[in-house]
């Protein structure tokens, strides 16, 4: 039975799903930098994009998610990774959690969001679940059985406060069970080795055709002094169009970011509060 942490560290949780549009178009790359590349956009006022969009959002208000704001202007070019709309709760809505959530959608992406006062997967995957069912049910029939060419789950941590309570945020690097050994020569003029600030990322190529990615840094959020832990777990392959299959990709991910986050944060356990999972 999995733990769940009555103080975790928590700032953000996406769940993030990308495909192929025949609505996106590659348009050259201008300039002497460019070098033949290019960038796939959705020209404005795109019919098809915009009945997808009212489509997904008729059935977001249908799940309670009616408050709806645009992000970028109707007249405006979107790139493939552009989010156009966000659908949340309203602010009166009585559940706390489902006020911390949303769904957010563009061209060729949807994304389900958590943030504080999040719980545990098994509270968070109903809201990935139905916003995965809109967004098969409502997208384009063209590309309606195209399968996601990306599928991805991030967890995004601050440790600070008591966390950082007595340690450097190098010494809470370390404690997460990251080491960086410099060179002397980089270090020969060092004036304080408490001011030392490492950003580490490593990419793993894990089971089950995945890429697990881990970074770690030194920051601050909301003014405060912070070590910022950022995990995601992402296919290497294409996932099918199915709910199914969609969730159960998830699932997987989340099991294998909560077990590295449970093994990296044992030093913070009594700071946690872990508690099992119902």
């Amino acid at each position: 039975m999995a733990n769940t942490f009555a103080n975790a560290p928590l700032v953000e949780i996406v769940a993030e799903l990308r495909w192929t549009s025949p609505s996106m178009v590659n348009v050259p790359l201008q300039g002497a930098a460019a070098v033949g590349g290019s960038v796939s956009l959705a020209m404005p006022g795109s019919s098809k994009l915009e009945e997808f969009f009212m489509r997904f959002g008729a059935v977001a208000y249908q799940h309670g998610l009616q408050r709806a704001e645009r992000i970028t202007p109707p007249d405006f070019p979107l790139g493939s990774e552009q989010v156009v709309y966000r659908y949340r709760h309203p602010d009166d809505h009585a559940d706390h959690f489902s006020k911390s959530t949303m769904w957010q959608i563009g061209p060729a992406i949807f994304a389900a969001n958590g943030l504080p006062p999040y719980k545990s997967w098994k509270e968070f995957r109903p809201i990935v679940e139905r916003g995965v069912k809109t967004l098969l049910e409502t997208r384009d029939p063209a590309e309606k059985d195209a399968p996601f060419t990306s599928l991805t789950l991030r967890y995004i941590d601050a440790f600070r406060g008591e966390f950082l309570n007595g340690r450097t945020k190098q010494e809470l690097i370390e404690s997460l069970g990251f080491r960086l050994q410099n060179p002397n020569a980089v270090t020969a003029n060092l004036r304080d080795a408490a001011e030392i600030n490492s950003v580490i990322r490593v990419q793993l190529p894990i089971y089950g055709a995945r890429t697990f990615t881990v970074s770690v840094a030194p920051g601050q959020l909301a003014g405060e002094e912070a070590v910022i832990l950022d995990m995601a777990i992402s296919m290497d392959d294409p996932v099918a169009a199915e709910a199914d299959v969609v969730l159960g990709a998830f699932d997987g991910a989340r099991d294998v970011l909560h077990a590295a986050f449970e093994g990296m944060a044992k030093p913070f356990w009594d700071i946690l509060k872990p508690v099992k999972e119902a």
